[in-house]
């Protein structure tokens, strides 16, 4: 659990981000379900198409666990990385 959700949870004030200036459209679109306002700048729409990559979004499944870091209560996956 993020940082955030807990702060969230425990009824700290908070402000949501309603415009976003950094995914492309196909990535924010995943989020929406989270941030229903959430509203793509015009820059974003515009971003060019990375040379030699057919899609902006692509899944990859694999069977390799994250490690723990008990003196960081943190994971990693070097896998991913």
């Amino acid at each position: 659990m993020s940082m955030f959700e807990r702060l969230v949870k425990n009824n700290f004030p908070f402000i949501t981000l309603s415009n976003q200036r950094r995914m492309r459209p196909e990535v924010s679109e995943m989020v929406r379900f989270l941030y229903p306002n959430l509203k793509d700048d015009d820059r974003v729409k515009t971003y060019p198409h990375i040379r030699g990559i057919d899609k902006s979004v692509y899944f990859m499944h694999h069977e390799n666990l994250e490690q723990e870091d008990q003196s960081l209560s943190s994971k990693k996956n070097i896998f991913e990385a």
